[in-house]
């Protein structure tokens, strides 16, 4: 099937901060990469390729907002272009989370979800996924090693499925006959790699 790539989307971004990192047993959102927060490090290399930022907070809220807004007022950044989304039922989960940031980022023609922990993304990949976008599709996610990765692009005609659900994992909506995937073979290695131990973190810095 041909490449169907066409300009003049809009493409939102939306970054995940509201859980409690148990598993890490640190708070994720904060935890240190390069000199910056993770959830700092991610959304200062969306904010060159997305229209509009969310970050969906929940556990630790007062926290993230105030790095968050700490770090507008020090840059450049258009505070208007960032938007703080408080998930108040954040302990359901991740999913509902995402509803969340969702209902009140939908209004794009793309979505790039991202999650926390993936802080070490170069810059350039973002612009290479956004490069990824087909008309004949409505989910991008990238691959790598034969392993599904992320962030994902959503495309607007998800969202109604997504944000109706009783779901609680995104997977569910993944396996709808309405979603027509296409994965996308890169190499970038980072997309298969999250921040779940003390072990990986260690690693990662």
């Amino acid at each position: 099937m041909a490449n169907k790539k066409i300009s003049g989307l809009q493409i939102n971004g939306l970054i995940l901060s509201a859980g409690f990192s148990s598993r890490l047993e640190s708070f994720k959102p904060l935890l240190n990469y390069r000199g910056k927060p993770f959830v700092l490090s991610i959304l200062e290399k969306l904010y060159p390729v997305c229209a509009n930022l969310g970050i969906v907070t929940g556990y630790k809220k007062e926290k993230v907002e105030e790095a968050i807004n700490k770090y507008i007022r020090d840059s450049k950044f258009n505070e208007n272009k960032i938007n703080l989304i408080y998930n108040s039922e954040f302990e359901k989960g991740m999913f509902n989370s995402f509803q969340a940031g969702l209902k009140e980022m939908c209004d794009c023609d793309w979505l790039l979800y991202h999650f926390v922990d993936q802080p070490h993304l170069p810059v350039n990949f973002y612009s290479d996924f956004n490069n990824q976008i087909d008309i004949s599709f409505n989910w991008i996610q990238p691959v790598n090693e034969n392993k599904k990765g992320h962030p994902i692009l959503i495309h607007n005609s998800i969202f109604p499925n997504i944000l109706n659900s009783k779901s609680i994992s995104l997977k569910d909506i993944s396996y709808l006959t309405e979603v027509q995937k296409k994965f996308w073979n890169c190499d970038y290695p980072q997309v298969i790699e999250d921040i779940d131990t003390k072990e990986e973190y260690q690693k990662l810095i």
